[in-house]
């Protein structure tokens, strides 16, 4: 912790909300190599998740696993420098059994003074209007990012990531068929739910970027997302990574894209007034993949 902390603030800056699958983990090694900006050390703590009245029971586990599992690489190292052991007290911060806004506010206190901070968490995409209010309880004036992905592909990606994960145990033609099994993947894809929740609630702090933009033009994209945060570090940005975690491009079977399309259209629809020419392009793309197989 920053022995100037007392008098430092002790809440982000600005919160990358999701979605899921959309180039997250693009954006924080992207944010994570600039001077001047602050991020945790483990990507997402989940706190509005695991302390909300309706809370995810998964968040506080997820949390502590992730951190505990990165602290037992510090513990065995005995050339820990100065930045190490600011690390190691940062892990052992989020390894912590229970948590509270306290707790929430002193992750922020390992930034150096002046620093921008900021977290991105997945899971925030579809906080309720009581949760957000929270939010802007601890900082009024947080900025948020919304990343945003072709409904269909972003639901397959997450598939295939949740196959990888758990291998033979994940049967895909009964996933697909089953709507209780999709549940948690169409929820992280309600952009018609999310987008307009967190606007209701932050108005214009909130920026909605596309993965395509990430994908076609990095280094502008995130200079765009810099300038909306408040970033006002060097102009000469580090070349922009690629998106991490996208996984290597798999043929969709044609009945499970059309299962998602036709699941998903309301989505598409909503998109169309954010970005009518980029969505048409999503469309034609899984439209003309059906008729092709027809």
């Amino acid at each position: 912790m920053n022995t100037d902390s007392v008098n430092m603030p002790d809440h982000p800056d600005f919160l990358c909300v999701g979605a899921q699958k959309a180039a997250t983990s693009w954006l924080y090694g992207s944010l994570k190599r600039l001077p001047g900006l602050f991020l945790p050390v483990v990507k997402e703590s989940h706190f509005f998740r695991e302390t909300s009245v309706t809370p995810f029971a998964w968040a506080g586990g997820l949390r502590r696993g992730q951190s505990e599992k990165l602290l037992g690489v510090y513990r065995q190292r005995s050339d820990l420098t100065g930045e190490h052991r600011h690390i190691e007290a940062q892990l052992r911060h989020y390894s912590a059994e229970l948590v509270d806004e306290a707790w929430y506010r002193q992750v922020f206190s390992f930034a150096e003074p002046g620093d921008l901070r900021g977290e991105v968490c997945p899971s925030y995409f579809g906080l309720p209007a009581y949760d957000i209010e929270r939010v802007n309880a601890i900082n009024p004036e947080v900025r948020i990012v919304l990343l945003v992905r072709d409904p269909v592909d972003r639901i397959w990606s997450g598939i295939r990531m949740h196959k990888k994960q758990r291998g033979g145990a994940v049967d895909l033609d009964r996933l697909i068929a089953d709507p209780d099994a999709l549940r948690i993947f169409i929820d992280y894809t309600r952009y018609s739910e999310a987008i307009p929740c967190w606007r209701a609630g932050v108005g214009d702090r909130l920026r909605v970027v596309l993965f395509d933009d990430i994908a076609e033009r990095p280094r502008e994209t995130l200079g765009e997302i810099l300038d909306h945060i408040g970033y006002r570090g060097s102009p000469g940005l580090p070349k922009a990574r690629p998106p991490m975690n996208v996984g290597e491009p798999t043929p969709m079977p044609i009945g499970y894209r059309e299962r998602l399309y036709t699941l998903l259209k309301s989505q598409y629809a909503f998109l169309e007034t954010i970005d009518p020419v980029r969505v048409a392009q999503w469309r034609m793309k899984h439209e003309g993949a059906l008729q092709s197989a027809a």
